[in-house]
């Protein structure tokens, strides 16, 4: 139930930084936050198996590492890069906007120019 609840805020944190940079597709950064969370957390995952694996090649049972807190340390990994990766697109959408606003101003003069 925790994870549903989760997953809905980190959905709506990255809607908002599209709608705060005027995106027209904001689904696209929704579905890319709720996506990028599921795979930092897999990819934890795997490499704590493996670092398992590789400290103790007897290692078969799955169970207990997730009963242990390594799914919590997941979850805490898995926001932790959310928050880099929102804050990587916030300066790119950031850029792009500074760019878009230098041309539209060039542009200004250009149109009565043509007349």
């Amino acid at each position: 139930m925790l994870s549903i609840l989760l997953i809905y805020f980190v959905y709506k944190y990255f809607r908002d930084l599209a709608r705060k940079y005027k995106v027209k597709q904001e689904w696209k950064y929704s579905l890319i936050g709720v996506v990028a969370y599921f795979v930092f957390q897999f990819l934890f995952l795997f490499v704590w198996g493996v670092v398992e694996v590789i400290n103790n090649p007897n290692y078969a049972d799955i169970d207990t590492s997730f009963n242990s807190g390594v799914g919590f340390l997941a979850l805490l990994f898995g926001m932790l890069m959310l928050y880099f990766l929102h804050k990587y697109l916030e300066k790119r959408l950031q850029k792009q906007q500074e760019i878009s606003t230098v041309n539209e101003i060039e542009n200004i003069g250009a149109s009565t120019e043509n007349e």
